[in-house]
């Protein structure tokens, strides 16, 4: 066991089933044994549970991790599958790359269709098409220009599931939405 390990594990008890920690041990009069440990922290680009420890602050996801696993590899970044950072169920963590941790990014602010890598062309010859594309690992890739939108969304969410994306579960309830609104 590493040194953070075992302090984690002197300090921590984790709860499987809801991704909490609790204080084993009393440390201060914030810090009472079995009360639930961290906080929720906004200045991160979402908010995120973290514990200050030694004077240190700690992502509760990478301290859970440390617990059952140990040190995290200089490189690698914890995924939150689901996207939600405030969900630290260890089935809700993988470790990861930051190249295949951002293939689970959520849709951008700027999205327009609600679909990721999916939009309208401009007017050729009279006809406005779809067009699809996906950025993997540094690479741009088109996926052609379609009739509709679902066409299209088709083509990008086949796309994400060869290239080992999660986000085509987003995607595909997107696609529903814009399904059942015509």
């Amino acid at each position: 066991m590493s040194k953070m390990q075992n302090k984690f594990n002197f300090w921590f008890l984790y709860d499987e089933k809801t991704g909490k920690l609790f204080w084993k041990k009393t440390k201060n009069s914030r810090a009472v044994k079995g009360s639930v440990a961290g906080c929720v922290d906004k200045s991160f680009d979402s908010p995120r549970c973290v514990v200050r420890l030694d004077g240190q602050k700690h992502h509760l996801s990478r301290v859970i991790w440390c617990m059952l696993y140990g040190d995290i590899k200089k490189g690698m970044v914890l995924d939150h599958i689901n996207g939600d950072p405030m969900d630290n169920r260890l089935s809700n963590l993988r470790l990861t790359t930051p190249a295949e941790n951002a293939k689970n990014r959520k849709k951008h602010t700027s999205n327009t269709t609600g679909i990721t890598g999916v939009c309208k062309g401009t007017p050729t010859r009279g006809c406005e098409r779809w067009r699809a594309q996906i950025y993997n690992d540094g690479v741009f890739f088109h996926l052609g220009t379609y009739s509709t939108k679902e066409e299209a969304a088709a083509a990008r969410i086949g796309a994400e599931k060869v290239l080992g994306f999660l986000s085509h579960k987003r995607n595909s309830q997107a696609l529903e939405g814009t399904m059942t609104q015509q």
